[in-house]
């Protein structure tokens, strides 16, 4: 068992049984593993939620998931975003040419911040 990987977490220990349950008549055993997650972090996961795939990483894949470039609070992205918002709208009388070269302005800008 050790080494399989599921999502993020690669399993580092064989499995062993705890139980869980806050009522003594209605403990449960569930069969636990301690996993490594490839940023770092280890703990006990129910093998159940590993082979159901409901547990992929220790919530670091849901960070990276929603970081993007990391500029959307700049006053150029905000400003790129309303201009953009403009030519994308079927309402407003947006020349294609005009929107074109906003994107390349912001694309342009980009480059010389980072």
């Amino acid at each position: 068992m050790k080494g399989v990987v599921f999502g993020r977490w690669t399993v580092i220990s064989d499995k062993f049984l705890r139980e869980y349950g806050s009522q003594e008549k209605r403990r449960r055993r569930r069969a636990y593993v301690n996993c490594e997650c490839v940023c770092g972090t280890v703990a006990e996961v129910a093998f159940i939620e590993l082979e159901s795939g409901h547990s992929r990483s220790c919530g670091c894949l849901l960070i990276d998931t929603l970081t993007t470039h990391g500029l959307s609070k700049t006053l150029t992205y905000k400003s790129w975003l309303a201009m953009k918002t403009r030519c994308t709208n079927p309402t407003l009388q947006e020349t294609k040419e005009y929107c074109e070269q906003i994107e390349e302005t912001y694309r342009t800008t980009l480059g010389e911040q980072k």
